[in-house]
């Protein structure tokens, strides 16, 4: 996600040291959702990120993104709440981040690797809402239901198929 930013910020200010041209932009300019609006609004067709061999445009990363955060407002996250999200390298993983930050919602990855005690103490540490996970870490997340006192926020699991292409 770094890399992507770093290029988005890019065609932003068109080429030179990306210190300099980071630092050309206002503090108030310098968040996820208004690199998002910014591109989308200037140059919706141009390539925002390619994730696993799949490209997407900056209107395709919006139109994600609005359907992560209508997801997200819908289960009850809003601006300042933690939402975790359980994803391989995807582009439903870039969208997440998106979504997340179109809300003020607060993005939290967890680590595919994790199970047990150590995923349930990662996810109720985060104080998440809602887990986003793909089906493949679904009984990873089950197994780890069984350390409820870590698991107290947690009120939604959600597993990508709501994330997929209509």
């Amino acid at each position: 996600a770094n890399r992507m930013i770093a290029n988005a910020v890019r065609l932003t200010a068109g080429p030179g040291d990306p210190a300099a041209i980071l630092a050309a932009i206002p503090w108030d300019r310098r968040t996820i959702q208004a690199l998002l609006l910014t591109r989308l609004a200037e140059e919706p067709d141009t390539i925002a990120a390619t994730v696993s061999g799949e490209d997407l445009s900056w209107r395709q990363l919006h139109q994600r993104a609005a359907r992560v955060a209508a997801i997200l407002a819908h289960l009850g996250v809003g601006a300042g709440d933690v939402a975790a999200q359980m994803t391989g390298n995807t582009a439903d993983h870039v969208a997440f981040v998106f979504g997340a930050a179109l809300l003020g919602a607060i993005e939290c990855p967890v680590n595919t690797a994790l199970q047990g005690d150590s995923l349930a103490h990662v996810i109720g540490h985060s104080t998440a809402r809602v887990v986003f996970a793909e089906r493949a870490f679904a009984p990873q997340l089950e197994r780890s239901e069984e350390h409820t006192s870590e698991l107290q926020s947690l009120r939604h699991l959600v597993c990508r198929l709501l994330l997929e292409k209509k």
